[in-house]
């Protein structure tokens, strides 16, 4: 079974409560089985729990804010990335190029997640492709989340006009989530 960190859960929780106050936290709450909601009720930042679990929630969180699915997710992608990277990692990253934080991402994005790799290509100092390996459960909220959370996260650690597509994703069929960056 995949996993997500519970710290996800947090934010997904911290984002829809600043969003749409604790009424919008009810009805995220109410549209999940007892089940799920005892789990997400007992959450612990350094647990693991249930991805599906994680993907209901992003399902549910555009309906609970009154907002559209993509601008929600890329909302919600923002808010994270300026959560996630805080300042003293913010001043490390000033002085690594953005392509390289993308070549450290597997580190990184299992600190979130226990399942896909990442395999990334520079192109150019200020371009850089990178694909979404075997990850288990691939969804759409997911991808246009990170479709919003990479853009937001180079732009956190110093890169400039930042540009993502998202070419190829398991949603459609493809064999990979492709992510492809430029910068200034």
């Amino acid at each position: 079974m995949a996993r997500v960190k519970g710290l996800t859960f947090a934010d997904m929780q911290a984002f829809v409560r600043e969003r749409g106050g604790d009424a919008a936290w009810q009805r995220m709450r109410d549209s999940l089985s007892l089940e799920e909601r005892a789990v997400v009720e007992s959450v612990v930042g350094s647990g693991w729990y249930p991805l599906e679990l994680h993907h209901r929630v992003l399902d549910f969180m555009p309906a609970v804010l009154g907002a559209e699915r993509v601008e929600t997710m890329h909302d919600y992608a923002r808010w994270a990335a300026e959560r996630h990277v805080s300042r003293v990692y913010r001043v490390l990253f000033l002085v690594i190029n953005p392509a390289r934080m993308l070549e450290k991402s597997g580190e990184y994005w299992h600190r979130f997640y226990d399942t896909g790799e990442w395999t990334v290509i520079r192109d150019t100092p200020t371009r850089v492709r990178g694909d979404l390996v075997g990850f288990a459960m691939p969804r759409p909220n997911l991808c246009d989340f990170l479709n919003g959370y990479l853009p937001a996260l180079f732009a956190r650690i110093g890169a400039r006009d930042v540009r993502c597509t998202h070419p190829r994703c398991r949603t459609r069929g493809e064999a990979v989530c492709s992510y492809h960056l430029e910068w200034r």
